[in-house]
């Protein structure tokens, strides 16, 4: 146990010290060292990049993605995307990253003061699409403090930095193990709770819905915790502008119907993320197996 501590205390500071000069680069160079970032990476995580492409390219011949876009440029470019969204993440981390918050505007804020109205609380349902951790910060700081549910990290040092960054920016961390409890306990006193909900999940979690024109095994606490509670769930995302700068967008509160079925519900939340894929495939995290444990 000693020595594991040391170990995971030495990895807290070499990963400081290799980071430290990607944050400390001016503005102008974040975006350019992620372009070679992110192509170098294309070019030698040979694994990531072949899922990447077979993804793409599956989602073009199930005709949800157009047959002119190109599956090879189009996963170069979410590799580019990842490099640029982890060191604008150092930027904010290591030095405030004051000019990135501000470039960050938001559309549909009306739409969470609506589900708020509710008084029930609100589930925020979004994806890893655009900087998603970014989002969870901003959100945070420029819209309303909320809860983001995620997972412990290994190394307890980095695990109580990032701990402590987000609480800066107004960010509480609901850590995945025992979370049922405290979400709920949010929600009861109208807080706000957000949920990445587009990765594969075991099938005792999830159920199988059409995602991106395939089935996918599509997580259902969200669903079910909205069905319980009288929460809505409400469809957050952000995505990177091509003449620089972000967009948080909040669409309209959606309220789960128990008649219509799980299946049909986790169809129509899986809609929501869909239409930003499809928007810009390239800010999605194709990266990721999605369609592992089935047939498409």
């Amino acid at each position: 146990m000693c020595m594991k501590i040391v170990f995971y205390f030495f990895q807290s500071i070499c990963i400081l010290l290799i980071t430290l000069p990607f944050a400390l680069l001016p503005g102008r160079f974040v975006m350019w060292t992620g372009q070679l970032l992110g192509k170098a990476g294309f070019l030698f995580w040979k694994s990531r990049r072949n899922v990447a492409i077979d993804g793409i390219q599956k989602t073009i011949d199930a005709e949800c993605l157009p047959p002119t876009l190109s599956p090879h440029e189009t996963a170069k470019q979410s590799f580019v995307h990842l490099a640029q969204s982890f060191l604008e993440l150092i930027k904010v981390y290591l030095t405030g990253g004051k000019r990135i918050i501000e470039s960050i505007s938001i559309a549909g804020s009306e739409h969470l003061y609506e589900a708020l109205d509710n008084k029930k609380g609100v589930i925020i349902i979004t994806g890893h699409y655009g900087n998603w951790e970014l989002l969870a910060l901003a959100f945070s700081q420029k819209v309303s403090k909320a809860h983001a549910v995620a997972r412990r990290q290994n190394n307890p040092f980095l695990n109580f930095f990032i701990d402590k960054i987000r609480r800066r920016f107004g960010n509480s961390i609901i850590y995945k193990d025992g979370a049922l409890k405290k979400i709920i306990s949010v929600l009861r006193s109208n807080g706000i709770v957000g949920i990445l909900y587009d990765q594969c999940v075991v099938k005792d979690e999830g159920v199988l819905a059409e995602f991106l024109c395939r089935k996918a095994w599509t997580m259902k606490i969200p669903v079910l915790l909205s069905q319980k509670t009288g929460a809505p769930l409400l469809p957050v995302f952000i995505r990177r502008s091509p003449a620089g700068g972000h967009m948080i967008m909040i669409d309209k509160p959606f309220y789960p119907v128990k008649e219509t079925g799980i299946g049909e519900n986790l169809r129509k939340m899986n809609g929501f993320i869909e239409k930003h894929i499809i928007g810009d495939p390239s800010q999605w995290l194709w990266i990721h197996r999605r369609w592992k444990r089935t047939d498409s």
